[in-house]
């Protein structure tokens, strides 16, 4: 359990450093035009990216949907146990039968 979470930890950590958002292409003036967009505190954010730079951003972009996907598979298994988790009746606490400690 206890690498489950550094491993959840390494997850977050790697996905808070890659980039969130997406590229657009737009047309302008009959050329086509790479955007990075983002959405920061409620607002659309958008920056002009020249190709070089939106081939790279691409591949961060895809390497934060990778690992979130991995994220999200690694949380499943860590709270599996506890979603499968059934009351067993034998355990239930009956105040008529306690006893005290003096």
């Amino acid at each position: 359990m206890n690498d489950d979470l550094k491993n959840i930890n390494k997850l977050e950590a790697e996905i808070a450093l890659l980039p969130s958002g997406y590229i657009s292409k737009k047309t302008i003036k009959g050329s086509i035009k790479n955007y990075y967009q983002w959405t920061e505190k409620g607002k659309k954010k958008s920056k002009y990216l020249d190709e070089d730079s939106a081939s790279e951003m691409k591949i961060l972009i895809e390497k934060r949907r990778k690992t979130n996907l991995l994220l999200d598979s690694a949380l499943l298994r860590f709270v599996a146990p506890i979603i499968e988790y059934k009351h067993r009746d034998c355990l239930t606490f009956s105040p008529s039968k306690t006893t005290r400690l003096n």
